[in-house]
């Protein structure tokens, strides 16, 4: 498979620089340090009971692995336990994935209690002294994230296997030298976990508010659709066409929503001229209300930018654009409260046009209205401040682990 721009991006970078050795940081293979094993795959009844099994989404989902933060499990005996044990210390590895980026990203497992793993996991079993974190935050830096990819590109699907990451040459330092370090760069990690539980907590906030609002008596029931002057679904171009692709028009996808949540601020692709004017997708205004009708079903969100939505989504340009913000609550409140008993009455798992523009909109008196917008204007304020602040402190922690590894 062709080589991507991005993927060219990132492979390519000048070799390894290396700073004087001061406190004898010594070349270790990863060999040396771990013995390293693919996961268990087994018939999917023995899923959901028994044994916590690390799965990739428990590697990528936390700042460590314990015991209790695993989703999943499985029905094992001891014997297999024994044989697939992931104890304290041990580091565990993505084995695929589907962008070079995420090739090989690894994680410590930290617990008295012994878990296993899945087959799209690779355990490294500690055989060597080594701190626990600080080999986690080594296997993290840039300058070993960029020998893991090189090793592992190449493939439609990236995989790295056990032989390429035995192939990997860490420098390591002595022991005390590990503790400090790990030390520091756990104390950055606690405190974006911390960010993470105030961000968490405003969330919690604006949904209290929101569930007390809509939950009062209303004084009237509309419809969605009474407050659109121009809605609809969007389109995609066709994917296997270049032309339609690497434009200007910024296109969004579902991804972008789940991830920036109720503002979108940027996309992941864009498409051209010829893309929009040759597919059913429609250039959406800035303080359109765009809903998700498929992934992530009923999902809002308000765009900031113009761009281009998918099929997959429902956009909506509001007769009046001050009552963006009451609309935005109460399609959320909808999606919490309403949408499972709408998906319930047939098969689908999505919601389609006449449906989003049914979507119940419950009114009160205008003093009670405005308070209630007011009160959530300033909840979202707080959270794209602390939004805010966990990037900045993304950045710094970016910043020691290119700083302080070599």
């Amino acid at each position: 498979m062709a080589t991507t721009s991005k993927e060219k991006e990132i492979l390519n970078v000048p070799p390894l620089r290396f700073r004087e050795f001061i406190g004898n940081w010594l070349p270790t293979k990863l060999s040396d340090l771990l013995l390293l094993q693919n996961g268990i795959n087994a018939d999917s009844s023995k899923f959901g009971k028994g044994v916590k099994c690390i799965s990739v989404s428990d590697i990528l989902s936390n700042s460590i692995v314990n015991y209790s933060c695993v989703v999943g499990s499985i029905d094992i005996d001891l014997e297999t336990l024994k044989r697939f044990s992931v104890t304290n210390g041990d580091i565990i590895f993505q084995r695929s994935s589907e962008t070079v980026e995420d090739i090989g990203h690894s994680n410590v497992y930290l617990d008295s209690k012994t878990a296993t793993f899945g087959g799209f996991v690779i355990r490294g079993k500690k055989i060597s002294g080594y701190h626990p974190l600080f080999l986690k935050f080594l296997l993290d830096s840039p300058t070993y994230r960029r020998q893991i990819i090189r090793l592992g590109a190449g493939a439609q699907h990236y995989n790295i296997g056990q032989a390429e990451l035995n192939s990997v040459t860490l420098n390591i330092p002595k022991t005390k030298e590990q503790e400090k370090i790990a030390k520091f760069m756990s104390i950055v990690d606690q405190r974006i976990e911390t960010q993470k539980k105030i961000i968490e907590d405003i969330k919690l906030l604006s949904k209290a508010i929101r569930d007390r609002h809509f939950s009062q008596r209303p004084t009237r029931i509309c419809v969605y659709k009474d407050y659109i002057q121009t809605g609809k679904a969007g389109g995609t171009p066709k994917t296997n066409d270049p032309d339609y692709y690497g434009g200007a028009i910024p296109f969004l996808g579902i991804s972008d929503i789940t991830q920036q949540g109720k503002h979108i601020r940027k996309t992941s692709k864009k498409i051209t001229q010829k893309g929009l004017d040759e597919s059913a997708a429609w250039l959406v205004p800035p303080g359109s209300l765009i809903l998700s009708m498929y992934a992530s079903v009923g999902l809002p969100a308000i765009n900031d930018i113009a761009l281009a939505t998918s099929q997959a989504m429902y956009s909506a340009i509001l007769q009046d654009p001050s009552e963006i913000e009451y609309l935005y609550q109460a399609l959320l409140f909808f999606r919490e409260h309403g949408l499972r008993a709408l998906l319930e009455t047939g098969t689908q798992s999505n919601i389609n046009a006449d449906e989003v523009n049914n979507i119940p909109i419950p009114r009160f008196s205008k003093n009670n209205e405005s308070l209630f917008v007011r009160s959530e204007k300033i909840i979202d304020k707080a959270l794209h401040i602390e939004e805010k602040t966990i990037q900045e402190i993304l950045e710094v922690k970016q910043y020691c682990l290119h700083e302080m590894f070599i």
